[in-house]
């Protein structure tokens, strides 16, 4: 299983949504 594989609502995805 690879953290990088799941999209994660991490820190970065807060400030710059991949959305």
């Amino acid at each position: 299983q690879s953290p990088k594989l799941e999209p994660k609502p991490g820190p970065r995805g807060q400030k710059q949504p991949h959305k």
